[in-house]
Formats: structure tokens, C-alpha cells, sequence
């Protein structure tokens, strides 16, 4: 007979397996990190737009009068209440003439942070010099360097942190008049960032961190073509947009922790492209006055756009626009204000309609009701009251939210300006 084998010595209970830390958390990592990046360039792109489109109302209001001294506007805003989002923004306008060079110097510094009930917050600082100067009765030409720093909290793919940022940017600008009524405005400017991260994935044992940096450099590009043609009661002004931009990121250098040891690594991160074009034609009245002595006008602006995002990359296309109407009456200082707006790019709809009525006490205070809605089933009641100062105003407010859900929350606010 043969005799059964020994049993085995079980010896030590096995050690269950890792896996490579920084592949563990690559996709998720790599998720958060890339919508950072899709903000920061985000926000730069919709910045520049507006940057092109004043430079055009500063060529229409022609030439400076002589010397000057420099003008500074500051501004202070802040939002909040019990349960609700907290935002608090503020700006420093300076605006500087030189006569005997013919250089104008705009010069900004503004800060931007938000709280949401959830206790998450971002944060950014941002500043930026524009030099420009006239060529001309039609043209005008400027430079333009920034930089910016920003803290932004995450809480989403499983990930619970900060990501810290810090950038520099360049750039060129100008308008000018064409023929016909024509005028053209651009653009062009670069950038690079650096962000660095803190972040954890996962819950107790299993949890993992992740810290490190990332780089990115991005160019942005934009021009505008737009009229101005006057009629007996009303002014046309159509306006052809072009913008586009283009990030490349570096690879995000990453160092994991998590079951008792440390390994490094690289996490891929996809570069992004965006894209803003549209065509529109705005219609705006010259106003009629009625036997009470309020002056009525309208503004309707049609479009059609295309816009590729920066996050997802998918190019959508579609229609909106613009609707507006007010009154004033200058001699009792009361007034309305109609606004509605509304676009659609393929299936993503954005729209909202805000409507405002103010007046003046007999302690010449203005007081202002308005009600917002928005496409995200969201609305705001609110009333402010502001306080003419010798150079500037303060402007106190409460106001009533309700979200998508129902939910009902009382907000103040506060606003001054100088």
C-alpha cells in the first residue's frame, strides 16, 4: 500500500497582492487633473474674448483729451448666507495716460473665492498690465503680461485634496477701422502654468496618496470682424467671431503612498483644444421717450455659434441669443430692465431670464428688486439698496434662492465700489 503524502506546512499566511500604486489610481488621477487643466484654460480663453471686445469700445470712444491724472476703481463684492454658496470677488482698476508718449497703461488686480456648502473652496488671484497706445484715428495697438495663482479644492473620482496653481502669460492685441464701417479686432497669446497636487484616494487602509506637479503650455488666438451701421430709430452692429486655442501638458510627475511604501511615477494627461465661433447681429434701438418722460429702447441680438469645450473636446453647434428691453426715467431716477437669454448647441442649452425695477427714496438711496431664472430650474429674489458716496457707492442687498430641488435659502450681499 502506498502511503498518503505528508501534509503540507501552511508556513506563514500568504500576503495579498498590490498592485503598482500609481497605476491604481492613474485613470481617476488623470480625470481630475485634466478638468483642472480644462478650467484654468477655460477661464483664460473667455478672458481674452472680452479683453478683444474692449479694445474695440476704447477705438470707438476716440482719443484722450489732453493730460490726465491716473484713475483707480476699486471694488469689493461679497455673497452669502446660512447653508449657502459664500462668494467673494474684488478688483483694482488702475488707468494710467501718458500725453507725451501717447501710451495708455491699464493695469489690474482682482481675486475671486468660492465656498460652497459643502465646505469646498477655490480661490484665484489674478493680475495683468495692458500697455496700448493709437496709431491714428482708426487703430490701436497694445501688449499685454499677467500671471495668476489659484487653490482649488477636489472632491470627485474618489479623490479628496487640493490642486495649487501658478501661471504666466503674454500677449498682443489691437483693432482697427476698415473700409465701409468696418472693423476688425484680435488677439494672440501664450501661456504657461505649473500646478502642483495633494491628494487622496480611498478611505482608511486602503486608502492611497498622491502628491506631485504638472506643466502646461497653451496659445491662444482670436479675431473679430464688426460693423456699425445707424438708422433713424435704430443702430445695427454684426459682429464675426473667431477663437481658438490649443493646450499641451507635460506628464503629470506623481509620488504614491499607500500600504506602508512610496513608489513614483508618470501619469499621461491628454492635451486639449478649444473653440468659440459665431456670428450675430444686434439690433438696438435709439429710444422714444413716453408723455411721463420715460425713455423706452430695446436690444435684440440673434446668433449662430460653434464651440468645442476643452474638457470633453466634442465640437457642438446650434443657435441663441438675446433679448432685452428697458426704461428710464432720469428725473425720478426709476427704471426697468428686461433681460433674456438663451442658446443651444446641439443638446446642451444654457438660458436665463432677469428682470429688474428701481427707484429712489427721498434720501436720493436707490433701491434695486430684481428676480433671475435660470434653465437650471434655479431662481433668486432679491433687494439692494445703494448709497451714492462722494466717488463711489455701497450697495447692500438680501435676497431668497431656490435650487432645482426646492430647497429655499436667504443670502446677503454686499458691494463696494470706488
Amino acid at each position: 500500500d502506498l502511503a498518503a503524502p505528508p501534509p503540507e506546512d501552511p508556513g506563514e499566511p500568504p500576503v495579498p497582492a498590490v498592485s503598482d500604486l500609481v497605476g491604481e489610481i492613474a485613470d481617476d488621477l488623470k480625470e481630475v487633473l485634466e478638468e483642472d487643466l480644462a478650467r484654468t484654460v477655460s477661464s483664460r480663453f473667455r478672458h481674452l474674448s472680452g479683453v478683444s471686445k474692449g479694445v474695440l469700445e476704447r477705438l470707438h470712444e476716440g482719443e484722450e483729451d489732453g493730460c490726465r491724472d491716473a484713475r483707480a476703481r476699486p471694488d469689493l463684492d461679497g455673497k452669502g448666507g446660512e447653508g449657502e454658496r459664500t462668494e467673494l470677488s474684488g478688483s483694482y482698476d488702475l488707468d494710467h495716460y501718458d500725453c507725451v508718449t501717447g501710451w495708455r497703461t491699464l493695469t489690474e488686480v482682482s481675486f475671486e473665492y468660492t465656498e460652497k456648502d459643502d465646505a469646498q473652496a477655490q480661490g484665484l488671484v489674478e493680475t495683468s498690465v495692458r500697455r496700448e497706445r493709437r496709431y491714428g484715428e482708426a487703430g490701436l495697438f497694445g501688449h499685454s503680461f499677467g500671471g495668476y495663482l489659484s487653490r482649488g479644492d477636489v472632491d470627485k473620482k474618489g479623490a479628496d485634496g487640493h490642486v495649487d496653481g501658478a501661471g504666466f502669460n503674454l500677449g498682443l492685441y489691437g483693432a482697427r477701422g476698415l473700409e465701409n464701417g468696418l472693423f476688425v479686432d484680435y488677439y494672440l497669446s501664450g501661456s504657461i502654468g505649473r500646478h502642483r497636487f495633494d491628494l487622496l484616494f480611498g478611505e482608511g487602509s486602503d486608502a492611497v496618496g498622491a502628491d506631485g506637479e504638472y506643466d502646461y503650455y497653451a496659445g491662444y488666438v482670436g479675431a473679430a470682424l464688426s460693423g456699425r451701421t445707424e438708422r433713424e430709430h435704430y443702430v445695427l452692429r454684426p459682429r464675426i467671431e473667431f477663437d481658438v486655442g490649443h493646450a499641451v501638458t507635460g506628464d503629470a510627475d506623481v509620488s504614491a503612498t499607500g500600504f506602508g511604501r512610496t513608489e513614483t511615477g508618470r501619469v499621461v494627461l491628454g492635451d486639449g483644444s478649444g473653440l468659440r465661433s459665431h456670428a450675430e447681429l444686434g439690433i438696438v434701438s435709439n429710444g422714444r421717450t413716453d408723455a411721463r418722460g420715460v425713455r423706452h429702447g430695446f436690444e435684440l441680438i440673434p446668433r449662430v455659434a460653434c464651440e468645442r469645450d476643452f474638457g470633453d473636446g466634442e465640437t457642438r453647434c446650434g443657435y441663441g441669443g438675446t433679448l432685452g428691453f428697458v426704461g428710464d426715467n432720469v428725473s425720478s431716477g426709476s427704471g426697468y430692465e428686461v433681460r433674456l437669454e438663451h442658446e443651444r448647441l446641439d443638446d446642451v442649452r444654457t438660458g436665463r431670464i432677469e428682470m429688474r425695477y428701481r427707484h429712489e427714496d427721498e434720501a436720493k438711496r436707490r433701491h434695486v428688486t430684481r428676480l433671475r431664472m435660470s434653465e437650471a430650474d434655479e431662481a433668486d429674489l432679491g433687494h439692494s439698496i445703494e448709497v451714492e458716496l462722494l466717488e463711489g457707492r455701497i450697495r447692500v442687498g438680501t435676497g431668497v434662492d431656490i435650487d432645482r430641488d426646492g430647497e429655499v435659502g436667504i443670502t446677503q450681499s454686499l458691494d463696494v465700489r470706488f
